[in-house]
């Protein structure tokens, strides 16, 4: 099963976790005021226990009726899922968080999540870097959680050692493994 849990500094966020499957996007409106007003934010995904993602962020600004937090100074750290097993022990469990692997450490001055679907929007100069020393740098992408996929279709850059990939819009795991450049330009 997957997870999600809020930690926070003083502030209850067990509210903004409700089930309805909404799928009307609303744009917010400037003078909205959010329910709450985080700082240093902090969401696990998990599975099995394992975490799956680790979103920090520097504020959030929590607004319940739109299943939306927006985030100021964001890092999300990705996870190797493929060492997540099912049905350890806790001590198993503990053990196995401890000798996990990050894949790729994600940055951004300014994103959103979605409290219903747990996908996340990041932009104003996004930059990945994975295990691997692969870099990622784009203005704006997105984090679809049920397919464990990052998507943009801005203008990207990638760079991998002595190569420099150059395109317009990717698919791709969070690792940086396996992309996909829609519109090469370089």
């Amino acid at each position: 099963g997957r997870f999600m849990t809020f930690a926070a500094v003083s502030v209850s966020l067990a509210g903004i976790l409700s089930s309805c499957s909404s799928k009307n996007q609303v744009a917010m409106e400037p003078e909205e005021k959010p329910d709450q007003w985080v700082e240093k934010f902090t969401i696990t995904e998990t599975r099995s226990g394992l975490p799956v993602w680790v979103l920090n962020a520097g504020t959030a600004q929590v607004f319940n009726k739109k299943k939306k937090v927006l985030l100021d100074d964001i890092e999300i750290q990705f996870m190797d899922p493929s060492k997540g097993k099912k049905n350890l022990s806790k001590d198993a469990l503990e053990t196995a968080k401890r000798i996990q692997t990050k894949n790729a450490l994600l940055s951004a001055p300014k994103g959103e999540v979605e409290t219903d679907t747990h996908d996340l929007t990041a932009w104003g100069g996004v930059q990945i870097r994975s295990q691997d020393g692969t870099e990622l740098f784009t203005e704006k992408l997105s984090f679809s959680a049920a397919r464990q996929k990052i998507y943009s279709d801005s203008p990207v850059r990638i760079v991998r050692g002595d190569s420099i990939v150059i395109g317009e819009g990717l698919e791709s795991s969070p690792d940086l493994e396996d992309v996909k450049i829609f519109h090469h330009k370089a």
